[in-house]
């Protein structure tokens, strides 16, 4: 209860502090709102959606609308395309059943890895939404199916996947393009440890790690080892702490943006040689109105100019065109 708590009033205060412009500064993000969804056929809007991927192949964008089960396809500009019901396993009955799709991540063979809520193994889906694959993470690791995960998905730039575990085991396992296990990264023991649980994953152009954490140091840069190279951020008040991180991209000029889902805002920062990031912006803001989030779940970019923010409780996307990058503080 007392963590709680602390969470409640963190995020209290993170939704005054954390808006566009930290305590007056000057915004260094610029940006316009260039569309918003908030559904598909019509009257049908999400609910609780909580996965977004974009697919650099056919230039769509793909939604897990977790609480309706379905995943959605649109174009780049927010046109929809289609959508369909994620059906699952369900790992106590071994009956299908609709499922709850989390995390989403688009294949150059037209392939859609998806993992869910639901299930315990990532699900391989062609073009045309159909399960051809189960892959099971604990066949991988040797460990019993029912003490292991999938939840968030990342891949680089050889297609190499990356899958972040939760459960008994908290690390991150490393797939071939033909998805067999390449290498882990972190421990593969069994540890009730919270400030392992990642919130987020990306990989960067140079192969470089990130992953957001619900607990502990908020966004770290990992080497192949599992091992913190850099991080920042603690759940308190300020630009540079969190109330509950839950994602991360890179832009093309390596700056961090990072959705704290309970502060209903992005952060965004730019590297440095050593230690910390700067800080130079944070969007969005409490509010359902373009421009502001509410309880904002995902984020994904086209690595160009435009960004893409799901959002949890406003049950819509906005896609952002950031018109002027800025690169210093």
């Amino acid at each position: 209860m007392a963590r709680l708590l602390r969470y409640i009033l963190l995020a209290a205060c993170g939704a005054l502090l954390g808006l566009p412009g930290w305590a007056g500064a000057s915004p260094q993000v610029h940006y316009t709102v260039a569309a918003i969804v908030t559904g598909y056929t019509g009257c049908t809007r999400f609910a609780r959606p909580a996965g977004l991927a974009y697919d650099p192949y056919r230039n769509e964008i793909d939604v897990a609308d977790t609480g309706h089960g379905q995943i959605a396809i649109y174009s780049a500009s927010g046109a929809p395309r289609g959508h369909f019901v994620h059906v699952v396993l369900d790992p106590a009955t071994h009956k299908q059943r609709p499922g709850e799709p989390k995390g989403l991540l688009p294949r150059k063979n037209g392939d859609l890895l998806v993992t869910d809520n639901v299930c315990n193994y990532i699900d391989v889906l062609d073009f045309q939404g159909r399960s051809v694959r189960q892959v099971y993470p604990a066949d991988l690791l040797g460990l019993p199916r029912d003490k292991v995960q999938p939840r968030c998905l990342a891949v680089d730039g050889d297609g190499f996947i990356y899958v972040s575990l939760t459960g008994s085991v908290h690390a991150i396992l490393v797939l071939t393009t033909s998805l067999e296990l390449a290498c882990t990264i972190g421990s593969t023991k069994p540890a009730n440890d919270a400030t392992q649980e990642i919130t987020g994953l990306w990989v960067d152009h140079a192969g470089t790690i990130y992953a957001t954490y619900a607990q502990g140091q908020c966004v770290r840069e990992l080497d192949t080892d599992g091992h913190t190279i850099t991080g920042f951020g603690i759940h308190d008040v300020g630009p540079m702490n969190f109330s509950l991180p839950a994602g991360v991209i890179t832009d093309p000029h390596d700056n961090l943006w990072v959705i704290d889902t309970l502060r209903h805002c992005v952060n965004i920062y730019q590297p440095t040689p050593n230690g910390a990031p700067t800080f130079l912006d944070a969007l969005g803001g409490f509010g359902d109105t373009a421009g502001l989030f509410l309880y904002p779940s995902a984020i994904a970019t086209d690595g160009a100019t435009r960004v893409f923010v799901l959002e949890s409780t406003g049950a819509r996307l906005q896609i952002l065109d950031v018109v002027e990058p800025t690169t210093t503080p």
